[in-house]
């Protein structure tokens, strides 16, 4: 698929998991297939990440978007 979407439980644990993936190299080699976008707590930069995250999608560059159940993203996606 284009794009994929992956919640985690908070952001303090997103934040661990992609450290972790970024000092592993999993991070990297996730980006050289797909563009990597990560919810934040700054509702002007999720809102501009989602949309970039979208335009990735639907040029057929793909996207990975990192976001928090029960978050801004999870509560206003559109999974069509």
């Amino acid at each position: 698929p284009d794009g994929l979407v992956a919640f985690f439980v908070s952001y303090s644990y997103m934040e661990q998991i992609v450290s972790k993936w970024h000092e592993t190299g999993v991070l990297q080699q996730v980006m050289q297939h797909k563009l990597v976008f990560i919810e934040t707590q700054d509702v002007v930069e999720t809102s501009l990440a989602l949309d970039n995250y979208r335009r990735a999608c639907n040029c057929g560059r793909g996207a990975v978007f990192l976001s928090v159940a029960r978050g801004k993203v999870a509560e206003g996606i559109d999974f069509d």
